[in-house]
């Protein structure tokens, strides 16, 4: 009725009693661990108490999806991008990792500046839990990006996909040296044998 989704699959087997104040308080498999495809994502539709009825909720319990940390880094700003999945924490294979999946990290691990992609933190130890992720930035959970889910084929471990948050705009990273007038100028060819003046007697305007 409401369409399939999109992205990982992150909860099966939830079992509610109906007093829990969040969906997460609810019994549940393990994070990612599912035998089922989107043609089993669940719907609801609220029923107001009043004749006006809505689909709109009113407060909407925070979703965290799987756990993120970093590690391997110098702070708890950056490091090596691990999520928690299958009962281990695990990397993200770099193929295609990006700024925009970086702010995503960092927004959901609370921080509200500049992200960006960035290596130099060592290889997990655990499994490649990811591969191809594609946020677009503006989701508020990893688990909301579209990518190869588990069963990683083919992605050979070189850097795995790290973050910087918090960081100023890039600058340029070799700034221009300065260099002497030279506009309407160029250097006369020496010819052999006869070797040019010394200095600016060399240029002709």
């Amino acid at each position: 009725m409401f369409g399939e989704g999109t992205g990982l699959i992150l909860l099966d087997d939830v079992q509610c009693e109906g007093s829990e104040t969040s969906l997460l308080d609810c019994r549940h498999g393990i994070w990612g661990r599912t035998d089922c495809s989107h043609s089993e994502d669940v719907g609801i539709r609220c029923r107001g108490r009043s004749s006006q009825e809505t689909n709109e909720v009113p407060v909407i319990a925070p979703s965290t999806g799987p756990l993120v940390r970093l590690v391997g880094g110098s702070s708890r700003k950056e490091g090596r991008v691990e999520v928690y999945l299958h009962g281990d924490w695990g990397s993200i294979c770099d193929s295609g990792w990006n700024d925009l999946n970086a702010a995503v990290v960092c927004r959901q691990l609370g921080h509200s500046g500049g992200a960006v992609a960035a290596g130099g933190f060592g290889q997990g130890k655990g499994p490649i839990h990811l591969d191809q992720v594609r946020c677009t930035g503006k989701e508020e959970f990893l688990g909301e990006c579209p990518s190869l889910g588990l069963n990683i084929q083919g992605c050979r471990r070189r850097e795995d996909a790290g973050v910087r948050c918090d960081v100023a705009p890039r600058e340029a990273a070799v700034k221009s040296k300065p260099r002497e007038e030279s506009c309407g100028l160029r250097k006369l060819v020496e010819v052999e044998g006869k070797p040019g003046n010394q200095g600016k007697g060399n240029m002709l305007r």
